[in-house]
């Protein structure tokens, strides 16, 4: 009997390894053996993500972490590598070359030979498809939907937005009264100043400082998607029983998931009732408005089903407010780092403003604002708030892998096996 269990297990094991090492060298032909790291978990499987990063497991964005330290482009010498993992994951390529990054986001993107994956998307899709992640047939219906909301008419409703919120948290937190001000994480700050604004000019809710989006008085919106950006991988891959565990982030993640869905429901029952009532009367331009008249559009081609309502709704608000916040938080704290940088751009303000009572700025000074909008352009590069983009094979096709002046290396390509990330160029000092 114990000899029995042995070789069974024996066989087992024999079977499981085979089985690895032929996906491992199926994994190498499929990226055509380009040199690169040989890890156990893809960087952006759910294994690879939830285990601890180690120099063995790069970790889900280590084309960051790794940027000054262990650099793929430099070790490999290559602006194209490869990651094949023996373990769990498809073979990848990563690249910051921006002749390959033109054949696969510009050309493929025309040509549909490339495409948004599956899986990377269903952090939107969990939500309902949205102009975010449909493909290129269905973008053409969400855009045509959503373009008219932006237009001059917004940028200024923005813009005078983002002034009285200021003013409003400057207020509310009391810090005219204060000499110096301590701000032990500026996120928390940034992620709320924008969330505010998305909300009142993108739509049209009545928030403030002192009240933020919530729903009945719960968990504010702002917490529901701080909670819901660090646990969406749970949401995409833990089972429907995962969700009943007694555990307490378990429970907090339910709870901000069902507050966030029914904040997105309650609203746009309020706005289509508002609509169906004002008999064609009513003028609103802003994005929920929008959507919300496609939705009831039935039987026409703009019409949106009550899913892609919702996941539109959500895609904006989440990625709308969330690379905005990030990008103030960079620039502020390099301001901090740079007081002479803080002065000139002080300096040009009270230039363009010089004669107004308050030194209010209006929204014809934007262009004047250059070494302003430097700041921005500057912390956005230095800290990107997304460090990839991921695409897909579609159909077979070719990569030319060579720089310019090269003779030409062709990488063959199956539908649905490479998959392609590529992040921006190397940061430099902050001048």
């Amino acid at each position: 009997m114990d000899l029995s269990w042995t070789t069974a297990t024996t066989a087992l094991v024999t079977a499981f390894t085979i089985s690895k090492v032929l996906k491992f060298v199926s994994g190498l032909k499929a990226v055509d053996y380009l040199p690169g790291l040989r890890v156990p978990f893809q960087p952006l499987s759910l294994l690879g993500a939830v285990v601890p990063e180690r120099s063995w497991n790069p970790g889900l964005i280590f084309v960051w972490t790794w940027r000054h330290t262990r650099n793929i482009y430099r070790r490999f010498g290559n602006d194209t590598v490869s990651v094949v993992p023996f373990f769990s994951g498809a073979p990848t390529l990563y690249t910051q070359s921006m002749e390959v990054t033109k054949q696969v986001v510009t050309a493929g993107h025309k040509t549909g030979v490339f495409g948004k994956t599956d899986d990377m998307s269903r952090a939107f899709l969990f939500w309902g498809p949205s102009i975010v992640v449909v493909e290129q047939d269905q973008w053409r219906k969400h855009r045509r939907i959503a373009a008219p909301a932006f237009n001059n008419d917004i940028y200024k409703l923005v813009w005078n937005a983002t002034q009285k919120v200021y003013a409003d948290m400057i207020e509310c937190e009391r810090w005219a009264e204060k000499a110096t001000i301590d701000v032990p994480r500026v996120q928390s700050l940034t992620f709320k100043f924008t969330l505010i604004i998305i909300a009142t000019c993108g739509f049209g809710l009545p928030f403030s400082w002192a009240e933020p989006p919530s729903h009945d008085g719960q968990m504010s919106i702002q917490q529901c998607l701080e909670i819901i950006t660090v646990n969406n991988l749970f949401a995409i891959a833990a089972p429907k029983w995962a969700w009943k565990l007694p555990l307490p982030w378990v429970r907090r993640t339910r709870q901000a998931f069902d507050t966030m869905r029914a904040f997105m429901n309650s609203h746009v029952q309020a706005r289509r009732e508002a609509i169906n009532s004002s008999a064609g009367a009513d003028t609103a331009k802003d994005v929920l408005s929008l959507f919300v008249r496609a939705s009831e559009d039935d039987g026409g081609k703009m019409h949106l089903d009550d899913n892609e309502l919702i996941g539109n709704i959500f895609a904006l608000l989440f990625a709308g407010h969330e690379t905005t916040a990030h990008t103030l938080a960079a620039t502020l704290g390099f301001l901090s780092l740079y007081p002479s940088m803080q002065e000139e751009i002080v300096e040009q303000i009270r230039e363009v403003t010089k004669g107004r009572e308050n030194g209010e700025i209006t929204f014809d000074d934007y262009g004047k604002l250059d070494k302003a909008l430097a700041a921005f352009y500057e912390g956005v590069r230095m800290f990107p708030s997304g460090v990839f983009l991921i695409r897909e094979a579609k159909e077979d096709t070719v990569l030319n892998l060579s720089g310019m002046g090269e003779d030409p290396k062709m990488l063959p390509v199956k539908k649905g096996r490479g998959r392609y990330g590529w992040r921006p160029l190397q940061p430099t000092v902050f001048l």
